[in-house]
């Protein structure tokens, strides 16, 4: 995409992530894409990331847990999303 997002003050009202960050090996990558997200998504609008794994909700891993351990979630109800920095 040619537009600069940035210097035009584009906003988006909702952005959605499929299978991207369980494909970065590089934690920083994610952050700065997140950072990216945050810096283009309008106030109050939604970003969802697709868990396509069940039974990792509630784990924590190196760089990510989604969701709260022993919680059972029905279709459809928000999930906390944690990002760690490395280190």
């Amino acid at each position: 995409m040619d537009q600069d997002y940035h210097s035009k003050k584009i906003f988006f009202d909702g952005i959605m992530a499929n299978w991207v960050f369980c494909t970065m090996d590089n934690p920083e990558i994610q952050f700065e894409l997140l950072n990216q997200i945050y810096n283009v998504l309008q106030v109050g609008s939604p970003f969802v990331l697709l868990i396509n794994n069940p039974y990792a909700t509630g784990i924590r891993f190196a760089s990510i847990q989604s969701g709260e351990p022993n919680v059972n979630y029905k279709n459809g109800d928000p999930i906390t999303l944690r990002l760690f920095r490395p280190g």
